[in-house]
């Protein structure tokens, strides 16, 4: 989902609009390699030290030292036990949430040690995958995924109702900065909304690239995040 022609856009935007950004970035490395033959999907860090990473096989890594050791987790036993997860975010150190195949939905209230499998988003996306998902708190929530797809919960994912917003590209990810909030997807989509999603706008074809997280990262870079 993160190729490299969107992070080239970015790249150039960032230079062009903030010349001093590249230069304030401290030198990347190598922190571990996670044990694992499967594909690591997607990554959430709630501080420096404390972060997860989730992969194929429904599989959660955990690390509390920032990335030297990785705990391994199962996450469950939905639709199937080997889906990956594409998606994955904790509001603090106990409360999180993953997302994953035909509409598999998991909550954890311990960190990440167990998982508890909601079923409530199933029926709205058979056929299709939870690809991102944005909670604003342990109880309000949304995820966005194949086909258009995009449901909003307000009891952690027990129960979810689904928003038409007219289209069929493939949703990628979600994120809110206060009320105002963004959904980006495959064929250039980019949908607004400034009501905490009770309305949302088409932004039409913003960038002729396959969007994810890069355009959701400007836009926080832009308000000053």
């Amino acid at each position: 989902m993160r190729n490299f022609i969107a992070f080239f856009v970015l790249f150039l935007l960032l230079i062009t609009i903030f010349p001093g950004f590249i230069y304030s970035q401290d030198t990347w490395f190598v922190v571990s390699s996670l044990e694992t033959a499967q594909n690591l999907q997607c990554v959430f860090f709630l501080t420096d030290d404390l972060g997860w990473v989730g992969a194929d096989s429904c599989l959660v890594f955990k690390t509390t030292d920032g990335g030297n050791t990785w705990e391994r987790i199962y996450v469950g036993t939905g639709s199937s036990s080997n889906f990956p997860i594409y998606d994955i975010q904790f509001i603090n150190q106990d409360s999180g949430f993953v997302g994953s195949q035909e509409g598999d939905f998991y909550v954890t209230t311990d960190g990440g040690a167990s998982w508890i499998y909601k079923s409530g988003a199933t029926s709205i996306f058979t056929g299709y995958h939870i690809y991102g998902l944005y909670f604003q708190n342990a109880l309000d929530g949304w995820i966005v995924g194949g086909n258009g797809k995009i449901a909003y919960t307000n009891d952690a994912g027990d129960n979810w109702t689904q928003k038409d917003l007219s289209t069929t590209s493939t949703f990628y990810d979600i994120e809110f900065i206060s009320n105002k909030g963004w959904i980006v997807g495959y064929n250039n989509e980019i949908f607004h909304t400034t009501d905490n999603g009770t309305n949302w706008v088409s932004q039409g074809d913003t960038l002729a690239v396959m969007l994810n997280m890069v355009w959701i990262l400007l836009m926080k870079i832009l308000a000053g995040l």
